[in-house]
């Protein structure tokens, strides 16, 4: 090998020229620096850099400026592994959540594998339900499969899971018991409660302890809410607890009568502050305009006779015979309505009324709306079609099938209209009846229950948009399409199976469908019922569902009544016969699943109790009187019904019989029922039915207390006895902590608790002798004046009563009041 100067060496260009290396000894690679010194020109020319340790460092460190190569996100595994782990798993996670694989097809009767993912929350309250099942062992094997955590872990928690369940099973301890509680609602939200000076009865204590008091109450609350009992050690309990409170509900029923007779009702008048002549602000123009509103058709005559009725009924319950039970059932259902929804309270909190959407909800001008006279075509087709000859609305065989009770006892008269129509070549009257018109003077008791029952149904029944305007030509029947969820209008209460209904109502309609559903335009429900064989059309507002509420009420169909509570701070009132049947009849020509009873303050501001009780059929002989929850026994309930039906039927019968014209139905609640013709324009006759000149009066306050009051309700509790622990019919028990003001007698002036009955009647009729000879004082000194009545009641003085309003008498509606 032919060796090399130095100068030749230096000659030589740099072998790494191109990596931007300046030519020198103090730059060169050693290695090539010892070659250079021992003149191996070939071992220079084949020294490869690529390969060399020093010329890749030096190649490095120039090109990366001495950056970190090899983990450029990270340190070394080696010096932190679990951060390293945790990021190679965030980073695996990112890729699988970044591929999107198409599923592969499966193939037939193969299910898919899904893996179902909980959250910490889900897992910890699974953990804690399974607790109660499972042994240490297999706990802590369900707590490492589902927690992936130790054993050590596990164990731990498994012992965190025993100790919670011990403590909600012993309860607060007693160091939690000692600490002040918090309240849970604030003083404005509580339920209505009387006050302590109204606090009934006073002076005298309950021969039950509150622990005894306590369990009555709750026997009492889950009666009301089931129906039944849930043992039958209860109904030994309820027996005896009943056996030891009949004393003192007995004595609380006199004393309510005695005071209220003594204090706020006169021989010939009834003071302003009596609980019965209370009426609400709005509810005179309100009320009335709505009654005055039935009277005004133009369609309908106007003049009926007195003097020659067509046909006379003996109306008097007592003279039903007594036959075969039978009640009104339903043959079909032709038209079906819209339900609105009804949002039951939480009686845990107060409970009011309201006023501000009264008018904007059931406007009085459009009462008169959707009469069933105008629609007089539509519903005469619909009777030729069903084989019916009699027509009327569900309120009109309320009014037919029940009797007068204290705020319904008003007089009333129905139109009806008779028309003769060709069936199968043979000629068929058809009748139709309109709603009951209120005829002469009314109560102010009936005018405040009625204004309670639309600030019932404005202040929870929230109305559902109809499907379909209603058609301007009554001609057409009343039949409506199926829409789809476009055509559908929205309303303000929303429910969630409302956007699925459309299509499920047109999936029914598909030709090929069986149950095929019809709805009427209008909401209405139209319904074919069976009277003792007489068949009637029946129309009526569906009952609205239940939205929320009692666990068995929900999306169920609920009617509901107002009972108004004219002795609120003694209890829970007992419901008259009249007004028992009444509701039945409600439930009955609604349709409902159920039917409750708001109990309602008689001043139409708080909502003091819901009573409810499931549809039963009265045709069962079978079941316990205890599993009955209607307002009165079985037995009663199904004479009752029955005898309600037979005189209906009878009527029914005398109106199939009319001919073709228009009538009159009029009953004044003296016993008889009486069918008036149309005045004949040549006949004078001087007792004379004029539909433009009636008007609907108020009558002078008449109804008294006896009237009223049927006794106190032994089982259902007011919100504001379950409040303060108080058993419906008791006094307040003796280690209550309203003791110490039950003791104290009531103010002077007023009923003293322990005096004796005759002295009681003693004292009532000398104060009555002072009272008459005072106002026949005042009547000769006033005899020229238009009301001597007001100017008395203005003069006289009540005492103290625990069951009087403070309202003022003052009214714009004072001067439609008429003295009877």
């Amino acid at each position: 090998m032919k060796s090399l100067s130095v100068a030749q060496v230096k000659d030589i260009p740099a072998p790494f020229g191109h990596l931007g290396m300046a030519p020198g000894k103090a730059e060169m690679c050693p290695i090539m620096m010892e070659l250079l010194e021992k003149l191996d020109a070939v071992a220079a020319a084949s020294h490869v850099q690529q390969f060399c340790f020093q010329c890749v460092m030096k190649r490095a460190k120039e090109q990366f400026g001495g950056k970190e190569l090899l983990y450029e996100n990270g340190p070394p595994p080696w010096i932190i592994p679990e951060a390293h782990d945790e990021a190679q798993k965030e980073k695996q996670m990112e890729e699988e959540t970044a591929k999107v694989e198409k599923p592969k097809k499966l193939p037939k009767n193969k299910k898919q594998k899904v893996k179902m993912i909980l959250s910490e929350e889900e897992i910890d309250a699974h953990l804690y339900k399974r607790s109660f099942e499972l042994s240490d062992s297999h706990l802590i094997y369900e707590i490492v499969k589902l927690k992936k955590l130790g054993k050590a872990q596990a164990h731990e928690f498994m012992i965190k899971l025993r100790q919670r369940a011990k403590a909600e099973k012993d309860g607060p301890s007693r160091k939690e018991n000692d600490q002040k509680s918090t309240r849970v609602n604030p003083p404005e939200r509580i339920p209505w409660c009387p006050n302590v000076q109204s606090l009934f009865p006073r002076g005298v204590l309950s021969g039950l302890n509150q622990n005894e008091q306590n369990r009555f109450l709750a026997i009492c609350q889950n009666v009301m809410n089931s129906g039944s009992f849930r043992f039958m050690q209860n109904l030994k309990e309820f027996k005896e607890f009943q056996k030891r409170a009949d004393p003192e509900r007995s004595y609380m029923e006199s004393l309510i009568v005695d005071s209220i007779e003594s204090e706020l009702e006169r021989e010939g008048s009834i003071l302003t502050t009596h609980p019965l002549s209370f009426v609400h602000d709005l509810a005179y123009g309100f009320i009335l305009k709505r009654w005055r509103k039935r009277w005004s058709d133009k369609n309908f005559p106007q003049k009926f006779d007195f003097s020659t009725p067509v046909c006379s009924i003996d109306w008097k319950l007592q003279s039903v015979p007594l036959g075969k039970d039978s009640f009104p059932r339903l043959v079909t259902t032709i038209l079906k309505g819209r339900h609105d929804r009804i949002q039951l309270p939480s009686l845990v909190n107060r409970c009011m009324l309201e006023t501000s959407r009264l008018y904007n909800d059931y406007p009085p001008e459009a009462s008169d709306a959707n009469r069933l006279l105008d629609e007089f075509d539509t519903v005469t087709k619909m009777c030729i079609e069903n084989g019916v000859r009699i027509a009327m609305d569900a309120t009109t065989a309320c009014h037919l099938m029940s009797d007068p009770f204290a705020g319904h006892e008003h007089s009333y008269a129905v139109p009806i209209r008779v028309i003769e129509k060709v069936v199968q070549g043979k000629t068929t009257n058809i009748a139709v009846l309109g709603k009951p018109r209120i005829l002469g003077a009314v109560q102010r008791v009936a005018i405040q229950r009625q204004f309670i029952k639309y600030l019932l149904k404005t202040s929870y029944v929230s109305k559902k948009s109809m499907v379909a305007e209603v058609k301007t030509d009554s001609s057409e029947p009343s039949m409506k399409k199926p829409k789809t969820g476009t055509d559908v209008k929205q309303s303000d209460f929303c429910d969630p199976l409302d956007s699925i209904l459309p299509s499920l109502e047109a999936l029914s309609s598909q030709p090929g469908t069986s149950n095929a559903v019809n709805f009427s335009e209008n909401g209405k429900t139209y319904s074919v019922f069976s009277i003792i064989g007489s068949n009637i059309l029946l129309r009526s507002r569906a009952a609205p569902l239940c939205s929320e509420g009692h666990q068995s009420l929900k999306s169920m169909a609920l009617s509901f009544q107002p009972k108004v509570e004219y002795v609120p701070n003694a209890g829970a009132m007992r419901l008259l016969d009249a007004e028992s049947g009444w509701n039945y009849c409600k439930e009955i020509f609604k349709q409902s699943a159920n039917h409750a009873l708001f109990r309602t303050h008689y001043m139409g501001k708080h909502l003091l109790q819901i009573q409810h009780w499931i549809s039963q059929s009265f045709e069962d002989a079978v079941g316990s009187e205890q599993q009955w929850t209607g307002p009165t026994h079985r037995q009663d309930a199904k004479m009752m019904v029955s005898a309600y039906t037979s005189r209906f039927a009878r009527l029914l019968e005398e109106i199939s019989h009319l001919s073709h014209g228009d009538y009159m139905l009029v009953n004044r609640h003296d016993g008889v029922v009486k069918i008036l013709p149309q005045l004949d324009e040549s006949a004078t006759s001087s007792d004379v039915l004029d539909c433009e000149k009636e008007a609907v009066l108020v009558a002078q306050p008449s109804v008294r207390i006896r009237d009223v009051f049927n006794g106190l309700e032994a089982v259902i509790p007011l919100q504001w006895q379950v409040v303060q622990k108080r058993a419906p019919g008791c006094y307040v028990a003796p280690n209550s902590k309203l003791h110490f003001t039950a003791r104290t007698p009531l103010p002077e002036g007023s009923m003293r608790l322990g005096e004796d009955k005759s002295k009681i009647g003693a004292k009532r009729n000398r104060q009555r002798k002072k009272e008459n000879a005072k106002r026949r004082k005042v009547l000769q000194l006033q005899e020229n004046r238009d009301n001597p009545v007001n100017d008395v009641q203005s003069e006289e003085q009540s005492s103290y009563c625990l069951f009087g309003s403070s309202a003022e008498p003052a009214s714009p509606a004072h001067s439609e009041v008429l003295d009877n």
